[in-house]
């Protein structure tokens, strides 16, 4: 399948140099160039690249304001970026790109064999989170596909080792990254798919329960209404920090999407994930969030379901969903537990 890059860089032999190290690689790249950031939104907004590589430091218009005025454009929100730079250090200047939107880095002067790796690996993990969007509605159709790209993912991983020790551990560094929520360094929905699958597994062996609870932020419109996006981010971001706090290690907290976070708890059936959830709900009631000159206070509700030995996580999800549902209509700042089936 053809991808299209988009390099940009005031400095047109470096961009140069990146486009003939990719078309030399055999890939089917169709390549464009921009020598500054405001030429590469209008570039982007056109052809929309599946991949954007952009330096740095670039007069007017700095690789990362471009980033983030990239994540402006509706139809390049979920495009990938990697940072070209000559002044990525340190740890601080690699958070710093990520938080802006890229999803890797290479340093100059380039190594032709870390581009090409790296280009590789960013176009097939953006392939694989297009893959999970397209089937979130399927579950169990949707964590096949899942498992397929992620074994494709580690076989490429693999190949790269064998190759480069060092581009290994930065492909790891990646990975790891891919499955951690930006925001609140929770696990995202891809990294809670794969812990239930093994929870499941040791389910069927332990012959105990795997206790579920679906929380959801109340009111977290007028939250972003009244005290702007950022506000909300502080709110989710403390939202997280104490669900953290309140759970085992064996336990996963995870990001489920939105305002909406997800409990998984092994050995643990529905009762007992109630009790987790009533301790979450209070402990949220009761904490002030401080964000600029304004003290937030938020509460959450919580639909609670378990999976049973050799059961569906696809049927609790469903349960936990509908008693979340009743606990917002009953009036919200509450924890439903579905029905014993």
């Amino acid at each position: 399948m053809n991808r299209t890059i988009l390099v940009v860089d005031d400095d047109p032999l470096f961009a140069r140099r990146i486009i003939d190290v990719l078309e030399e690689s055999g890939e089917p790249y169709t390549m464009l160039q921009a020598l500054s950031g405001p030429r590469a939104l209008e570039i982007a907004a056109r052809a929309r690249p599946d991949i954007v590589i952009t330096d740095w430091d670039m007069p007017g218009l700095s690789g990362i304001e471009t980033i983030r005025r990239l994540r402006e454009i509706p139809e390049c929100r979920e495009v990938p970026v990697i940072m070209a730079t000559g002044v990525m250090t340190s740890s601080e200047h690699l958070r710093t790109a990520l938080d802006a939107g890229a999803v890797d880095y290479v340093r100059k002067p380039i190594d032709p064999v870390e581009v090409v790796a790296r280009v590789r690996a960013v176009l097939l993990l953006a392939s694989s989170h297009r893959e999970v969007r397209r089937q979130r509605d399927e579950l169990a159709d949707k964590t096949s596909r899942l498992e397929a790209a992620l074994a494709s993912v580690q076989r490429l991983s693999q190949e790269l080792a064998d190759r480069n020790r060092e581009l290994s551990t930065a492909l790891d560094a990646v990975e790891k990254l891919s499955r951690r929520d930006p925001l609140t360094q929770l696990s995202n929905r891809r990294d809670a798919l794969e812990h239930v699958g093994r929870e499941l597994e040791r389910a069927r062996r332990s012959r105990l329960p795997i206790g579920v609870a679906l929380i959801d932020v109340d009111h977290f419109k007028r939250i972003n209404d009244t005290c702007g996006h950022d506000g909300g981010d502080a709110v989710l971001v403390q939202v997280a920090a104490l669900l953290r706090e309140r759970v085992r290690t064996q336990d996963l907290a995870a990001r489920w999407g939105g305002e909406e976070f997800l409990l998984v708890l092994p050995e643990t059936p529905r009762s007992g994930a109630a009790l987790v959830a009533e301790a979450v709900r209070q402990a949220i009631s009761q904490h002030t969030i401080a964000f600029a000159d304004v003290a937030i206070r938020c509460t959450i509700t919580a639909g609670v379901s378990d999976v049973p030995p050799g059961a569906s996580f696809d049927a609790a999800l469903k349960e936990a969903d509908l008693a979340l549902y009743r606990g917002k209509q009953a009036g919200r700042n509450r924890v439903e537990v579905a029905p014993e089936t």
